[in-house]
Parts: C-alpha cells; structure tokens; sequence
C-alpha cells in the first residue's frame, strides 16, 4: 500500500462515514475532528512498540557543568536508548577507543559509586540535579551509566587527564526517535507504507464510535489482522534487532518468550 497524506485518510474515512466530502481537513467541522483522530491513533500506534525506521544515531549532551562532570543529556527526541558508547582513549595514545558502556538499574548504580573512598584523591563527589552526591572516578574512562529521571545519563567515571567533563563528541549512542506530525493536508504520516491500512482503520473505528456512536466491526476486525500481520513481520535491512536487556539473560528464540515488538516497512 502506498503512503497517503492526512487529507487521503481523512476523505477516505470521511467517505466510509458517508459524510461530506472535503477538499481540505479544515473544511468542516467533521473533518476537523477526524483529523485529531488520526494524529491520535497515529501517536498510539507509536506507543505501543518500536519502530525500527525510526532508528538513528546520536549524541549525548555534555553537562557543561563542573560540578555534574559524568552527566549527560538526551534530547528530547530520542525516545528510547539501545546502546551507549564513549570514546575511551587515553592520554598518550592517538588511537580513538568507542567502548560500550554497560547499564546498571539505578539502585546496582548507588550502590557500586556510593561504596568508594571520598578520601581517595580520584574519587570527587558530583552532585545530582536533585542535590544527591555521587562518588565518581576523576582517572578513568567510564564503565557504567544509569539513569534516575530518564532525561539524564549518569556515568560512573572520567578521565580528567583527556578532559573536565564528559564531552559530547566522544558519544555515540543508537536509539528511537519520537514520531514528528504536521498537522497539514500535506503531511505524510511517518510510518512504513505496510502500516498505513492499520492506521486508517484504526481512525476509521474510533470515529464511527465518537461521532456515529456505532461500532464499526469490520474495521476493527482488519485493524486485529493487521496488526497481528504487522506483529510478525521482519524489518527489511535484516531479520530484527538484538533488544537492550541492560544486563539481563536473554531468551533464546523460540523458548516462548521472545516477544517482537516492532513495526516494519
């Protein structure tokens, strides 16, 4: 199925609603409302599992803050985070060194820096946006993060010989970003074409129920199967993507617990 804009689907509900016809989203009231109807079911659809396309390197944010010298920032697009790397090259080498930094829940993370010797010329105490100290290591590259508000990255050390603050260009770090929306006849929702059909008649059942107050079964019914399809489908670059399990074992495929929550196209 090919992409449609939002004014395509609007008409095409529009039309299975036996309404007016529009030439715009903004032509009548109705149309108006189905509208906010569509960029709704659009943002739940986006909720409910990763969208691999919309997978994307990035960069994490220094602090700019002495006090703060192992926090970082995710911006606020960046939806979720799969894995974070930082450039642990040392004083004398020339060698760039992208290791993977590992996660730690928040309780594992407070337990392990809180357990250093403040007395210890390399251990500083950072203080958190909330006003919690935390002993980090000022020698060394680091090997942990975790996070508290899920907007800041917290990391266990750094290297104060290569720099004072954990830079923003030794990240690399791959996640999902949130979808975007226009609200335009124009715009083109950002999802694969195979998806389309689930969002229109997902629009399609919710707005024969708030403005017909009549349920609409057979969009429904399609909305399950595609859905269901879509469930199972496999990304297009490769067979799927390994999840960020954040130290946790791992279920083997096919042992009845290996859930794939994405979206393809």
């Amino acid at each position: 199925m090919a992409k449609e804009t939002l004014l395509d689907i609007v008409q095409d509900v529009l039309s299975d609603m036996t309404s007016d016809p529009v030439n715009s989203i903004s032509d009548t009231f109705e149309s108006q409302q189905i509208a906010r109807v569509v960029k709704s079911t659009y943002f739940d659809l986006f909720n409910e599992r990763v969208w691999p396309h919309t997978g994307q390197l990035f960069e994490l944010t220094s602090s700019a803050d002495s006090t703060r010298p192992t926090h970082m920032r995710i911006e606020d697009e960046v939806r979720d985070i799969e894995w974070v790397k930082y450039n642990c090259r040392k004083s004398g080498e020339d060698r760039d060194n992208y290791l993977t930094i590992k996660y730690m829940y928040p309780e594992d993370f407070i337990n392990y820096v809180m357990d250093r010797d403040t007395s210890n010329p390399n251990v500083e105490v950072a203080i958190d946006y909330n006003g919690t100290p935390i002993f980090v290591i000022n020698n060394a590259a680091p090997t942990y993060w975790t996070t508290f508000d899920d907007e800041h990255l917290v990391f266990d050390s750094y290297d104060s010989e290569m720099d004072d603050i954990l830079q923003t260009s030794k990240t690399q770090a791959y996640g999902f970003a949130e979808p975007g929306w226009t609200h335009t006849d124009s715009f083109v929702p950002d999802m694969p074409s195979k998806a389309f059909t689930l969002l229109k008649n997902e629009a399609k059942s919710r707005s024969f129920l708030l403005f017909k107050e009549v349920f609409n079964q057979k969009a429904q019914e399609s909305a399950a199967r595609q859905r269901g399809w879509l469930s199972r489908e496999k990304r297009r670059a490769n067979a799927g993507i390994r999840y960020p399990n954040y130290g946790r074992p791992v279920p083997s495929v096919g042992k009845g617990r290996y859930k794939n929550n994405q979206f393809t196209g």
